[in-house]
């Protein structure tokens, strides 16, 4: 199995669970088996093994309802800090310039879109800074799950199919600080600022 097979099937598994969702995953688990992924397995093993009224529960108290290991890259990376919209705005260019849409009501950072991005984007299309910063912000996730979390496994397979993330700088709050994502250019203003 490809590694851009891998991050479309884990992208896959990493939305929310709908009620179809054990359908979903009996699809996944048909398709590996023929590829023997052991890795892809074992992470469709871990969310099959719980009932699916008990993985929404578990998804939303994980992903939802905490900070430290919610589903958005730039919540990460900056916490609520200003600079954040400017890292959406330049995420969903990149996604844009792709002819890749976000999904209907998500932030271009969600994790799963993002990951099914790096799977569909085109060919010679560069994405390093984007694998390496996604690698950061899944290790930190991965770190903050219980072995016995069901989602752990996935994170593992994440973890596999991406760079080996370099542990970042982070502030008190534990958010990743990053190079400013907009310098400010303030020399040669074409008219003068004047507040009233």
């Amino acid at each position: 199995m490809t590694l851009q097979e891998r991050m479309k099937i884990a992208s896959i598994l990493l939305v929310y669970p709908e009620k179809n969702f054990s359908e979903i995953l009996e699809e996944i688990e048909m398709v590996c088996k023929e590829s023997e992924d052991k890795l892809v397995l074992a992470s469709v093993d871990a969310l099959a093994r719980v009932p699916v009224s008990d993985l929404i529960r578990c998804y939303v108290a994980t992903f939802d309802m905490q900070e430290s290991t919610a589903l958005y890259l730039t919540a990460h990376e900056l916490g609520d800090s200003r600079e954040r919209g400017d890292a959406l705005l330049r995420l969903q260019a990149l996604l844009r310039g792709a002819a890749f849409e976000p999904l209907e009501g998500e932030l271009p950072d969600y994790l799963p879109l993002l990951m099914e991005f790096i799977a569909e984007k085109p060919i010679g299309m560069p994405t390093d800074e984007l694998e390496s910063r996604l690698a950061v912000a899944c290790q930190m996730i991965y770190e903050r799950l219980d072995e016995k979390h069901p989602y752990r496994k996935l994170f593992e397979l994440i973890r596999d199919c991406l760079p080996s993330g370099q542990s970042p700088l982070q502030d008190e709050a534990g958010a990743i600080l990053l190079k400013p994502v907009v310098e400010t250019d303030l020399d040669n203003l074409p008219y003068p600022l004047v507040y009233d």
